[in-house]
Parts: structure tokens; sequence; C-alpha cells
């Protein structure tokens, strides 16, 4: 014991309060585990009912004791106090009573209690108070907080929601970094192995929360449409960094948009993911586009010369599609193409486009989908926003040559550009029917990828050989839908072409292939030089279209002076075209080809 100089002696008073609480805590019972026979929802740790008696017998021996062990310490240390002794604090009576209140309360006062409970801890550590509060924690607990926090499936009983909700609320704390670039400067062997459990645990997560997403429009609360997906919610808390809102919400930042262009499976001697695992990384990238191109969250940049060589790449050595069937994404190209369009829609500096895009509203930009994700040949929305860069052809020329030759020293060029597009796309099979797809269009640009063009006739091809057999995904043939259109910008310019489903990506269904002829006006003619084969890739979906132009021309050119560049569409809520867009437009303008030859 510690001495103080003569005088100095601090007086001690008896607090009633104080000895309350600490009576109060001493006297608590220890709660004691036990097995419940039925499905646990909850962490059972509550005392047994059945020895509340002899527990109030222990509860009242123990605050008598303290007390008058506090009495004595106050006497030993020479305290003298003027103020009467306090009697001992009879608490026991009191607590027991409400102690048998508070288990007496029906089950749906305790469900009705935990539904306030803001976190999920909360409610597991509701649970542990008693018996009565665990047997109330039951899965339909936990359906309503799935309810709450995700699209629901109708067809999904209340314990396999429950078992979803903990797992998908599990996964969400794990920590995963898809970054290999970062991951490479600090990695350890456990870090290795955290990352080797964690990393397929997060991706099957998110597909699931993309396939089973079912989004809605609404009007939020200033009176504007807008699309509401609880889905959609829940990987944008993941997805984009806010310490405070992860923190709130009790996940994990995922770093799996940040790292585009910057996963590699060979990053590392140990592979942490296997190819498959890569591709799904890279499909759900691509899903999760929205997010990416939105003003508020995709403020990153990187990788812009690879982006800008990927973009203007020879065709024949980046095709969009992979497989004789084009049936399989260059899925990098894709995402180098839209992190390259990230870069001028949204740098307010550099951004070719970005004065016009940063000033849209919310209605005439790029969205999350609606509804389900669908397996299927779909029809595209009316409304569009487009964009397109190019180089000059002689420009282009160079820096293809320069890339092929730079050995990993950047060259940018200059690209240029067009004003953001208004596109109005049409479906209307009494007036341009599927099944009657012009064979002179099929020639300019081949739509169909099951057939082999001559001309002469349009035969079925020997797509694989006997070692590589074709699988049941692959094998199947998606219809075609047809479509014309109008696209006005500072040039008029009039397009038609077909759509067709694609087999899902890494098991996520909605990509589409899109292939369309496209025509500019010339003081209102047919300009025959002035005609462009597009090729795209329709995210799942149906919001967002991004793929490749190429001129069309009779003329033989070498590969390399192939004159191509990148495009991008996205869906809009209406069309802010000056004049507006009629539909009659396009196929009046068709007709007029006809007499050409062209369109029949």
């Amino acid at each position: 014991m510690s001495t103080k100089p003569r005088g100095s002696r601090r007086e001690l008073n008896y607090d009633p309060d104080a000895a309350y609480m600490l009576s109060w805590a001493s006297t608590s019972p220890r709660p004691t585990r036990k097995c419940a026979a039925r499905r646990k929802y909850y962490i059972d740790s509550d005392s047994d009912p059945d020895n509340d008696d002899d527990d109030m017998v222990a509860v009242n021996k123990r605050a008598t004791t303290l007390h008058n062990a506090i009495q004595g310490i106050t006497l030993g240390a020479g305290i003298h106090s003027n103020q009467r002794t306090v009697p001992p604090v009879q608490i026991a009576t009191q607590e027991h009573s409400n102690s048998r209140l508070f288990k007496s309360l029906p089950v749906e006062i305790h469900q009705k209690i935990v539904d306030y409970l803001p976190k999920d801890r909360d409610v597991t550590r509701y649970a542990q108070i008693c018996r009565s509060t665990s047997v109330s924690i039951t899965s339909s607990v936990w359906r309503k907080r799935f309810a709450r926090t995700f699209d629901t499936s109708e067809d999904m009983s209340s314990q396999q929601l429950a078992r979803e909700y903990m797992t998908i609320r599990g996964i969400s704390r794990k920590w995963c970094c898809f970054d290999e670039v970062k991951l490479r400067g600090s990695v350890t062997w456990q870090l290795m192995e955290e990352q080797k459990n964690n990393k397929p645990l997060c991706l099957q997560m998110l597909k699931g929360l993309i396939i089973n997403s079912n989004a809605r429009k609404e009007l939020d609360k200033d009176g504007n449409e807008c699309v509401i997906g609880l889905n959609h919610d829940y990987i944008r808390k993941l997805v984009t960094q806010d310490a405070e809102q992860n923190s709130k919400n009790e996940v994990q930042f995922i770093d799996i948009i940040d790292a585009i262009l910057k996963t590699d499976v060979n990053a590392f001697s140990e592979k942490i993911l296997s190819a498959e695992d890569e591709y799904l990384v890279q499909v759900i990238q691509l899903c999760l586009t929205p997010l990416n191109l939105h003003q508020k969250y995709g403020t990153r940049f990187h990788h812009f010369d690879l982006s800008q060589e990927m973009a203007y790449a020879n065709p024949l050595k980046q095709p969009v599609f992979l497989g004789e069937w084009k049936q399989r994404l260059n899925i990098y190209w894709l995402l180098a193409t839209i992190n390259f369009f990230k870069l001028h829609l949204q740098h307010n500096g550099e951004g070719l486009l970005a004065g016009e895009y940063l000033d849209l509203e919310p209605g005439q930009s790029p969205q999350t989908w609606l509804g389900k994700l669908k397996d299927e040949t779909q029809e595209l929305g009316t409304y569009w926003k487009g964009a397109y860069t190019f180089m000059e052809q002689r420009d282009l020329v160079s820096f293809r040559r320069a890339c092929s030759g730079r050995n990993g020293n950047p060259t940018v060029f200059v690209d240029d550009f067009e004003p953001l597009q208004d596109i109005s796309i049409f479906f209307n099979e009494s007036k341009f029917p599927s099944k009657k797809w012009p064979r002179s269009f099929e020639k300019l640009n081949q739509t169909d990828p099951y057939v082999e063009i001559p001309y002469s006739s349009l035969q079925p091809r020997n797509l694989r050989s006997r070692k590589s057999p074709i699988t049941e995904a692959e094998n199947r043939r998606y219809p075609f839908k047809s479509f014309y259109g109008t696209a006005r910008g500072e040039k008029l310019a009039h397009f038609y072409g077909r759509i067709h489903a694609l087999p899902p990506q890494g098991g996520i269904p909605g990509f589409q292939r899109v292939s369309l002829i496209k025509f500019w006006e010339h003081d209102g003619e047919f300009d025959p030089n002035m005609m462009w084969a597009y090729e795209g890739c329709v995210l799942p979906g149906n919001r967002i279209i991004v793929g490749r132009w190429s001129w069309i021309t009779d003329t033989q050119i070498q590969d390399d002076d192939i004159f191509s560049g990148p495009f991008i569409f996205w869906n809009v809520d209406d069309s802010r075209a000056d004049p507006p867009i009629e539909e009659t437009e396009s196929l009046d303008f068709l007709e007029s080809l006809k007499d050409l030859k062209i369109g029949i």
C-alpha cells in the first residue's frame, strides 16, 4: 500500500448507488450453456429457470456479504461519517420479480423487440439472455432480416432463407483483396491461406447476389423515378469504399471494381484462384459496370495506356467474342474498353466526354438492371445514349505498330470523338421481321455466328474436331431478334441489326451479342463510303452495350490498316433528341436502300 504525506488523506464516502451497482454485478447468476434438441438459430447460453429459488438464496447471501464487506472496509480505513448507517441493499426480490416478468413475455413480444435491434450480433446477444429469448429467435426472425436486406425469393423456405442470410452476412465480414499488385507487396503464408479461403467464397456470394437480384423502379423522395433493389444496394455497400458505412453495415470493403485489369491468376507461384475463378472475377466486374461508371463511385483511374491499346487493337487479334461460335467473351478486351471509356467519361481534366457526361441527370446516366436476369434472347429498351471514339486512320496504323514494338513503354495517342448521341432502337416483327434478315446485310456484317458465309448459301459450320466435344451449353442455339433505329448527334445515322443470347458466362446469365450495320446520311442520301459494322456485348440486364465499330469497305487492306475503334451505349429513361426520333425515319431510309440493291 502506498503512503501519503500527513494531511493529504482523502476522505472516502459510502455511495449507496455504487453499492447497488456493485452488488448487482456480483450477484447476477452466471448463465450455463444448455443444448436444445431442435435446430438452433441462436447461441444458447442461459440459466435454467427450474433453479430460480436456489439462485435467489445465493443472491441474498452474496448481497449481504458484499454489504458487510463494504462496511468493514469503510470502518477499517478509519473513516468517520455523520451519515446514518446504510442498511443492506434489498434487490433480490425486485430482481426476481422483473426476471419472472421478462421470462413470461410471449414469443411474439421478444420477436418484436428483436425487430428493432440494428445489428446481427445484437440479435445473438439477445438470444443469450435466457431460455425465453433464445427460443424466440427462430428462422422467421432471420427471414424478416433477410427481407429487409436482400431481394427475397418466393420459392425458398424460412429455414433456407435463414441459412442463406447467415452465409452471406458471414462472408461479408471476410477480407478479400483482388488487387494482385497490392497483395503482392505484403504477402505472407498466413495471408495467402486466408485469401485462398476467402476469395472463392466472396465470388460465389457476389455471383448469387447478382443472379438473385430483382430490382424495380420507384419514385424517390424528390419524385424522380429511380432503380430500387436491395441486392444492388448491398453490392454497392460491399464494393464502394466508405469506412464509416462499412462498419455500420458490418461488411468488409471488397476491391473487385478497383482491381479491374489488376487481377492475374499467375501473379504468385502458388495460385490463389483457379483459371475459372479468375474468369468469374472478370465476369462479375463486367456485371458491375453501372457502378464502375457511376459519377459518384467510379473515381479511380489506372492503366489508360493499356486500355487505349486494347480498345484500338486489330479486330483480328482482339475480337469481341472468342470461339468459332462466338460463345465466349473476350472479357479482358471488354474490361479494358470500359476502363478506356471510364477515363473519357469521368476524368474532368483529360476525359474527352467528361464535361457532357458529368452533367447528365440520373435518368440519363448508366443504371443498374431491372428484374431478374434471363437466359434467353431479349429485346432492348427504346432510348439510349451512345459514345464512340476514333483516331485518324494514319494515326491508328502508327499507334498499332508502336504498341506492338514498344516493349512496355507507354504510347498514348490523342483520340477524337463525337458528342454523346441520342439513339432509339425499335423492335417490330410486322415491319422488320426477324426471320427475313436481308442477305445483303449479312454479306457486309456477319450477324449469325453459326454459319459460314460464302454468300451463295448458309451452310452449317463444322465447329470443332472430335477431340474437343461441344458442351450442351455451347451447343444451344438461341433465336435471333431483328431491330432498326436512328442515332442523332452531330451527324444523323440509321442502323439495322440482330441480337441473340449467349450461354451463361461464369454461371451468370443475361449476356447477349448484338451486331448491326450503320449508315450515315449525307445531305439526306446514302453515302457508300459511310457504312459501319458494329459488334458488341450486351451486359446482363440489357442496360449497357460495349463493343467495336469497323469501317465497311471493298478495298483490300492489310490487317493493321483495318479502321476500327470502341463504342459504348447505355439505356436511359427517355430521349433528349432534338428533333425527336420517329420510328419511320429508319424504315423510310431502308426503302431508299433497296433501290441500290442493299437491304434486300
